[in-house]
Order: structure tokens, then sequence, then C-alpha cells
């Protein structure tokens, strides 16, 4: 009579599924399933671990006696060894690292196979630092070689999470390290929603701009694909989280190139203010009166082409081709500005030179054209003394 705890020799008689059917002495047939073969790799088949006629030793785990019919026997292959799950986190401390393999895909990540034998999820979240990926079978091939990280290793519920992205430099702690506040960037729109544009950066990052920094005009003028410049709000890198705003000034350097090619004197284009296309498709976000190429023409005329902070001419120094040639600051930030407003061109323009337009940049809100002259003055009286 078998009992309950034996350890015996079977021998395996077929399969049923990934489970198998064992013959146990004297000849009794046990079932052995798919959870009670391996330790280390959750429902392996049992196809890949033995042959029919193999001769294996399992322990027995339970019998139900059930009057004229067969006993109902259960057995396990892995119980014949002790458990090795509370030696987990010694042999696979969270925050090391590890070679393996990729030995499997589920609907939410992949299976990967460590040195030690034991099985662990690579979850798609946990894949890559500047792609999204749904499907883990996308981006890896059964049987890769892999380097990853223990995310965490719990004996009780006999799991093992690694992630690979921090197998690779993070992007985010890298951007974060720039210090990138305030900072102007370029990127690409890849997801709109109705509370936020998600827009990835340059270096890989994904960043985020809400609506309520976005003109009411143009909520729904963004398409997939578009190029904005924008600027770094906030940026935690343990999150993941870039906050963004439009970078105005970078769309006024911008409406400054258009200007200066077509001489100054041409209309802007029918949907000026939505869209302009320069190389990639651009979003630009600024209102007409901001971008007014008549409101430049009446600052220049007032106000003269020599830089208002450092007196700088392009045509003094440059020739005829650099005439009419000189940058146009507001004196007001635009990104202050609420809404369309009226542009007076004689009171909120002054001409400046490249140089000294983007040094009134370098700090927001941006420095006075006389905080800036002060700096120039004395920096002129230091030289010359």
């Amino acid at each position: 009579m078998v009992k309950e705890g034996e350890i015996l020799t079977a021998k395996v008689y077929y399969f049923v599924g990934d489970s198998a059917i064992v013959l146990i002495p004297p000849n009794t047939a046990a079932f052995l399933s798919t959870r009670n073969i391996s330790w280390r790799i959750k429902n392996p088949k049992a196809q890949d671990y033995f042959n029919v006629g193999d001769d294996i030793l399992i322990k027995v785990l339970s019998v139900k006696y059930i009057e004229g019919k067969m006993p109902q026997i259960s057995v396990g292959f892995r119980e014949t060894e002790a458990n090795p799950w509370p030696l987990v986190p010694s042999i696979h401390p969270p925050g090391t690292f590890s070679d393996c393999r990729v030995s499997g895909f589920l609907k939410f990540g992949a299976l990967v196979l460590l040195p030690s034998g034991f099985q662990a999820l690579l979850h798609n979240d946990e894949l890559s630092w500047d792609r999204e990926i749904k499907r883990a079978e996308d981006f890896l091939q059964l049987g890769q070689k892999l380097k990853v990280q223990i995310k965490e290793a719990i004996p009780e519920k006999q799991k093992i999470s690694v992630i690979l992205k921090d197998a690779l430099a993070n992007p985010y702690k890298n951007f974060a390290a720039a210090s990138p506040e305030l900072q102007s960037a370029v990127g690409i729109v890849t997801k709109i929603s109705k509370v936020f544009v998600h827009v990835k950066l340059q270096n890989g990052c994904y960043g985020r701009i809400h609506s309520s920094r976005i003109p009411d005009k143009l909520r729904d003028e963004f398409s997939l694909g578009d190029r904005v410049d924008v600027r770094v709000i906030s940026l935690d890198p343990e999150k993941q989280s870039v906050e963004l705003e439009f970078d105005v000034e970078a769309i006024y350097e911008e409406w400054e190139r258009v200007l200066d090619a077509g001489g100054g004197e041409s209309s802007p284009p029918s949907d000026f203010g939505l869209k302009l296309v320069e190389g990639a498709k651009k979003v630009v976000t600024v209102n007409y009166y901001e971008r007014n190429p008549k409101a430049r023409k009446k600052c220049i005329e007032y106000h003269g082409t020599s830089c208002a902070v450092c007196g700088f001419s392009f045509a003094k120094t440059y020739g005829e081709i650099g005439n009419g040639f000189v940058h146009v600051h507001h004196l007001s930030p635009i990104g202050d500005m609420k809404g369309e407003y009226q542009l007076d061109p004689i009171k909120d323009l002054r001409p400046v030179c490249s140089n000294c337009h983007s040094i009134l940049h370098r700090k927001k809100p941006p420095f006075s054209i006389e905080e800036l002259k002060a700096v120039f003055l004395e920096q002129v009286k230091r030289i010359g003394n």
C-alpha cells in the first residue's frame, strides 16, 4: 500500500498534455503535474525533462482511495529535494546583475533563465528606456543572451523579477546630471490625449506637455510625428518623468530666420500661428500679432538696426549683406502673454544683435535691456583698464 511522504522510483509511462503519468510499484499509475516538476521553473513541460521509459525518483504527495476504483495518487519530482527558494535572495540579491537567456514569452513580458537554473520574469515595462514595448517577442528572440539586473526575489511567492533597461545607461539620470531645467530641447510628438501631448526627446527620454500650457486655438492642431521646440520645466529621473512647455524663444528665433530669409517684408503664411514647415514638420505655437513682420519693420524704422545693448551693427561690420539684419527682442517675454495681444512695436520691441539676444534669455525671466547693458559696459571698462 502506497503511503503519503514515501520516496519511490517510478517509470515514466506516458504524457497527458504537459504533465506525465508514471508507474510506481507494484504497477500503479500516478499523476505528475507540471507544477511539481521543478522548483526553479514554473510549470515546465514534462516532455522537456523526461522521456517515456525513464526511471525517476518521486515523492508521494497524496493518496485518495475510492471504493471500487483505482486509488488517485499525486506525486512530485521536485519534492525529492529541499526547496531552494529560501536561498534565492542570497543567490540573486536585488540590485545585482546576471547573465541569462530568453526561455519563453508571456503576454506581459519574457521569461529568462538565470545561470542558477531559476526562471525570472522580465516585464515589458522593464525592457527599454526609450521604447514602449507591448510584446516582448517583438523586441527579443528565444534563446537570446542578455545581461539583466535583479529587481526583486520573493521566496514566499517563488518569484524573481529582473530588469533589462537598468543594465543599460539610464538616459533620465544622464539628462538630470546635465541640469536641463529651463533648457531648450527638440522632440517628436508620440501620443496625444485630452490632458497631455507626449513628446520623445532627442536623447531618448519621454516628456509631456500639459493641456493647460497649450493655447486653446492649437489644442486640435497637433499630429503624431510633429517636431516641436520645448523647454524642460522639471525632471524626476527615478519616476522617469519630464514635464515640458513650449520653448517660445526657440520658436521666436525660428520666425526670425524665416523673416531674414524672406527679407523681412513678406506676409506670414496663411496658417501662421498653427504650423510652419521647414524640413521636418514643426509646430509653431505663437500668435500672428507676435510675429507680424510689419511690427518688426516699425521697430527697426524707429529704433534703427544697431543693437540696443552693445551698439553692434551688422551693416557697419558686414556691409551690404548686413543691411536690415537684426534680431527683435520682446521686452515682455512671449510666454507671459495670455492669448493674442495688440503689440506696440515701438514700446514693446527693441533691436538686438544675435549674441546679446542669446544672453538676454540666459535666465527666466530674461535680463532686461538695462541690466545686460550695464554688464556689457562694466566688461568694456574692465578690459580697458
